[in-house]
């Protein structure tokens, strides 16, 4: 395995664990028990977790097709 796709591998690692940081604090500064309850029952679901990675995958990704685009069409 490459250096790139190391690097990239743990820039995604990194993305989830920012995004699950987020929604836990958003747990834990909340008082109203409903909110949190229902926030809880958000966050506990595959949903929020599926979308959690489709955005960590998605975003690193847009941004380098972005750079290589660029690249591409500046020519060596």
């Amino acid at each position: 395995m490459s250096v790139y796709w190391f690097d990239l591998i743990l820039v995604l690692i990194l993305f989830i664990l920012i995004g699950a940081a987020i929604a836990l604090a958003i747990l834990f500064f909340l008082n109203n028990k409903g909110v949190v309850k229902s926030l809880k029952n958000f966050v506990t679901s595959k949903g929020f977790w599926l979308s959690v990675l489709i955005g960590a995958i998605l975003g690193p990704s847009l941004v380098a097709l972005v750079i290589w685009i660029a690249l591409y069409v500046e020519g060596p």
